[in-house]
């Protein structure tokens, strides 16, 4: 979050760790109620973080516990295979002017509605190319 804000990102927040406490989430659905307004969930690209975005569905999860969050509104960005976190992005990008555009364009343009992410995340566990 400090690497994207000193770049210059807008409306960044960070989790502790792999948490994500529903207060957190349910003060970022009341920001974004702005017309246009999401979340995008961006945590790091190792198995931690995607587990952490994943266990969102559980039946005790945040989402369940909030009706303050609108999934239509809720969105994953999924960084470069080769980069661990936004920090590391800042950084591969160059920093300054130049990397808060390219995060923009690679990685906050690309993000999915949370629902189509979970459905590949689980889509991608199995072999898909075998035949039946």
């Amino acid at each position: 979050a400090i690497a994207l804000s000193n770049v210059g990102g807008k409306n960044v927040v960070a989790s502790m760790g792999t948490a994500l406490p529903p207060e957190q989430l349910q003060m970022a659905a009341e920001i974004s109620r702005v017309p246009g307004g999401r979340i995008i969930l961006c945590m790091d690209g190792d198995e931690a973080g995607q587990n952490a975005v994943a266990r969102l569905s559980s039946s005790s999860s945040v989402l369940s516990k909030s009706s303050e969050i609108n999934l239509n509104e809720l969105y994953v960005a999924t960084l470069p295979n080769e980069i661990k976190d936004p920090s590391d992005f800042v950084d591969y990008a160059g920093g300054g002017d130049n990397a808060k555009r390219q995060f923009e364009e690679d990685v906050l343009d690309k993000a999915i509605q949370w629902n189509d992410w979970y459905i590949e995340r689980i889509l991608s566990q199995y072999d898909r190319s075998a035949e039946d």
